[in-house]
């Protein structure tokens, strides 16, 4: 966001596009758009954050699988075995075992050749309805065990992302505690300057770099009832009010 000072007691707040001169007149600036307050109004600008967090209604876990082990070189005679579905098997009665059915898993592997031989990756994504994380954790352990015990395939990585349904409830919570946010800093700033906070002017939400976290953030008690990993948002907003003195 740019800031453009006019002379002649015009302030401008560049937020894209074009400029709106006594809410009546219009000036093009290119790309930029800025609203201009006429006059010698003193005036008072802040930001706010808010965050907020909700239990996840659905998970995906993301599995990497290779056919090259990790812990040697190879050489002109290493020979991996090409990952198919019957050489990754094991990973899908381990999967069976958890309780996880088939339709619950997509699957798919990528093979090229590299180096004089093949290699391969494998790429599980296994869909979760009201995780816990514990049970995002038991099958992640899981599997890395039955890779390890395979001399076919390796692990390679994994990670998990987790989605609510009600999203717009939950951003609306993160914009009401990033008002309230701005509120506490304006009544400070007003404080300082020796005045108060008048009228509100105007107010712009500004995305931040990354609004929805759906990365599974564990709960903060892993051992309290049900211990549901949490998607986080977070909203800024930039408020401009009257300073009056």
């Amino acid at each position: 966001m740019k800031a453009l000072t006019a002379f002649l007691g015009t302030i401008a707040l560049v937020v894209g596009g074009q400029v709106s001169v006594a809410a009546k007149d219009t000036v093009n600036l290119g790309n930029d758009r800025a609203q201009l307050y006429m006059g010698d109004t003193p005036m008072i600008t802040t930001y706010g954050q808010g965050t907020a967090n909700a239990p996840a209604d659905t998970a995906q876990l993301f599995v990497t699988l290779t056919n090259i082990n990790p812990n040697i070189i190879p050489d002109e005679d290493y020979e991996p075995v090409p990952l198919t579905e019957a050489t990754l098997e094991p990973i899908f009665n381990t999967l069976a075992e958890l309780g996880i059915d088939r339709s619950d898993i997509d699957f798919d592997v990528q093979t090229y050749q590299g180096y004089g031989y093949p290699q391969s990756t494998a790429n599980f994504t296994i869909d979760l309805d009201r995780p816990t994380q514990n049970r995002i954790d038991t099958i992640t352990e899981t599997l890395q065990d039955t890779a390890e015990a395979s001399d076919n395939f390796f692990w390679n990585n994994s990670y998990s992302q987790c989605t609510i349904e009600d999203m717009r409830s939950l951003q609306n919570e993160a914009r009401l505690a990033a008002i309230a946010d701005v509120r506490d800093r304006v009544d400070a700033m007003a404080s300082a300057a020796g005045g108060r906070v008048g009228t509100l002017l105007n107010a712009i939400e500004v995305h931040s770099y990354l609004p929805l976290s759906t990365s599974c953030s564990p709960p903060g008690d892993l051992d309290s009832p049900g211990g549901i990993p949490e998607v986080s948002i977070e909203q800024w907003i930039l408020m401009t009010f009257s300073l009056v003195q």
